[in-house]
């Protein structure tokens, strides 16, 4: 797996979890400019240690304010080459 793949499926799982669509996001966008809130967040984290079978650290989640940080996060947890 690259780091485009996580990409892809970090997107997939923001988009059924959110309810959201692939156009609508920007990577650069917070979390908070987007409108979620911190229990959103929280479900999406527990949506991607789910989907990447993965356990997120709370600090580690605390470091994660938009999708290019997730990303990162995923990658960095997986070992995958950024």
């Amino acid at each position: 797996m690259n780091k485009s793949e996580v990409k892809q499926r970090v997107i997939t799982v923001i988009e059924t979890t959110w309810d959201w669509f692939s156009e609508d996001l920007d990577g650069n966008d917070t979390f908070d400019e987007m409108g979620a809130d911190s229990l959103d967040q929280a479900e999406l984290i527990m949506e991607l240690e789910k989907e990447f079978s993965i356990q997120v650290k709370d600090d580690e989640a605390e470091g994660v304010k938009n999708i290019e940080d997730v990303v990162n996060e995923v990658c960095k947890i997986l070992g995958v080459e950024m």
